[in-house]
């Protein structure tokens, strides 16, 4: 009886997972520390920050893409313990201009050097979508593409090994550049709206645009904002403030103007939407009874 006992206690010892000490099996901890090591490895080969170029064909533009890991949950192992592993992420930003960086999932694969970047959160046609590229030593070459198609070469080359994640950013020095950004095409922009022939006479107007900070979620950001008039008005009765949305990143740079009232049935309502390139400012200008005409200011 006492031999059947004996080899019961030893049959579930093994069958549960046991070590001689009568603690638990760590061989699941074990396979967990070796794949991550794994993992850990892997990124360290392709983690930092590169610098270089994205090529559209037409321009180059200066670009920084970076390349880090956060930790994050995985599951739960047989032990019933959580499952931490390093996730590969990327942040793709325009150098030249302050535009939101494009934040995406990526996937390294060691064995071909092969690196893919995906974007999630992609909805409109110019957003970027997505990044196939190789890593070769310290240089990453590759497609980047939007969801309306291909938006040009990536040419990007490893500066340093140290990386500023998404949410890790000095918002005083993105609002130095901001600021420097926008203060580069303030002031007073003076021109002719011309309608179809026929329809009316042609008048002269004047937009002015001012930085101001302004209160955001972000905290307190530099902002557009603009006032417009028309020159041959004595009463100033069509005079308006304006919501300016400026995007450098466009190309060319796109300048489009509201009524900061947004009251469409006001009879002085204004809107001017079009580019900016080199100080000149052209589009078409609407007000409350449809199109207008074509305007050319420039700045003074």
């Amino acid at each position: 009886m006492k031999k059947y006992l004996v080899l019961l206690t030893c049959w579930l010892a093994v069958g549960c997972g046991l070590n001689s000490d009568g603690s638990k099996s760590d061989k699941v901890t074990e396979k967990y520390v070796e794949d991550r090591a794994k993992l850990v490895d892997s990124y360290a080969v392709v983690r930092g920050t590169y610098r270089g170029t994205l090529n559209d064909g037409q321009k180059e533009y200066p670009i920084e893409l970076a390349l880090y890991t956060l930790e994050e949950k995985a599951g739960v192992d047989s032990n019933g313990e959580t499952v931490i592993r390093p996730v590969l992420y990327s942040r793709y930003r325009r150098l030249d201009v302050v535009v939101a960086d494009t934040i995406m999932n990526a996937r390294y694969i060691a064995e071909s050097g092969e690196l893919i970047l995906s974007n999630p959160s992609a909805k409109s046609a110019d957003e970027i979508q997505s990044v196939n590229a190789k890593l070769n030593g310290k240089q990453i070459l590759g497609q980047v593409n939007q969801i309306k198609g291909v938006l040009g070469l990536l040419n990007v080359q490893l500066t340093s090994r140290d990386v500023v994640s998404a949410g890790e950013g000095d918002q005083n020095e993105i609002n130095n550049r901001l600021r420097a950004q926008l203060q580069a095409i303030a002031g007073t922009y003076e021109g002719r709206v011309v309608p179809s022939p026929g329809v009316a006479d042609e008048f002269p107007i004047q937009v002015q645009l001012f930085v101001v900070d302004m209160n955001s979620s972000a905290g307190v950001v530099p902002t557009l904002v603009g006032h417009y008039k028309r020159l041959d008005d004595e009463l100033n009765v069509a005079e308006q403030n304006m919501a300016v949305v400026y995007k450098p990143e466009t190309n060319p740079p796109q300048l489009n103007l509201q009524s900061a009232s947004n009251n469409r049935a006001s009879p002085y309502m204004v809107v001017m939407n079009g580019t900016l390139v080199d100080g000149v400012a052209q589009g078409r200008l609407f007000t409350q009874k449809g199109y207008v005409g074509d305007y050319e200011i420039k700045r003074k």
